[in-house]
């Protein structure tokens, strides 16, 4: 449902968070260096990447009121995980662009855009990054899916442009699930997931075992 542009990964940086979790379990570190270093489409991700400065969100295409309420929504949930970056709602100058439209329209909206064998992708999420910083990103949501199902869309590719691009089958209830889900609300291992990503020890550009020797510290 997204496809990562190519990433070049040539320094380390960092930004201070303080988050909420201390301590993860050795399944929720598993499970994050599935998710931080994969990618459903495109290149795969060498090392970490995040966001170092706040992200400027735009609606744009055909949302829903519904649509702009669950937008809020999001952003609320995910800004209650990050610091001291936030996510922003703008009406210009955005780095990051969500559209609602016809998903018939995806291939002619985003260039990049691919679909899942023969069937087309309902949700998508392009990201540009530089030296482990992401810079921009652009995501689609189908309007031609039920609210329920443009919720989760919407969720899922919102949570993922943060830099946790990969999908999996190992949990059902996850917003990283790599199957057809209705879900709208984050498991506890979502909320992991992102607090381990935006912790001031995993820098842009470390790899997997960087990562697990940072995490296996912190193991509960």
């Amino acid at each position: 449902m997204r496809l990562l542009c190519p990433i070049l990964v040539l320094s380390t940086g960092g930004c201070a968070i303080s988050p909420a979790l201390d301590r993860y379990t050795a399944g929720e570190i598993d499970y994050f260096t599935e998710i931080a270093f994969g990618a459903e489409y495109g290149d795969v991700a060498e090392g970490i990447i995040k966001w170092e400065k706040d992200l400027r969100v735009e609606a744009r295409g055909s949302p829903t009121e519904s649509d702009r309420k669950e937008l809020e929504r999001v952003v609320e949930d995910l800004n209650g995980m990050l610091e001291p970056i936030q996510i922003r709602l703008v009406v210009e100058n955005p780095n990051v662009v969500i559209t609602w439209a016809p998903v018939l329209t995806f291939p002619a909206i985003e260039p990049n855009y691919e679909m899942a064998g023969n069937r087309y992708n309902v949700g998508y999420l392009w990201v540009t990054s530089r030296r482990g910083w992401i810079q921009r990103a652009r995501i689609l949501v189908a309007t031609d899916e039920t609210i329920r199902r443009r919720r989760h869309i919407l969720r899922e590719e919102l949570t993922q442009v943060l830099g946790l691009i990969n999908d999996s089958h190992r949990y059902p209830d996850s917003m990283f699930y790599e199957e057809r889900s209705e879900q709208t609300r984050y498991a506890d291992v979502d909320r992991a997931l992102i607090e381990m990503l935006y912790r001031s020890e995993i820098r842009p550009g470390m790899r997997p075992e960087q990562v697990r020797a940072v995490l296996g510290d912190l193991t509960r």
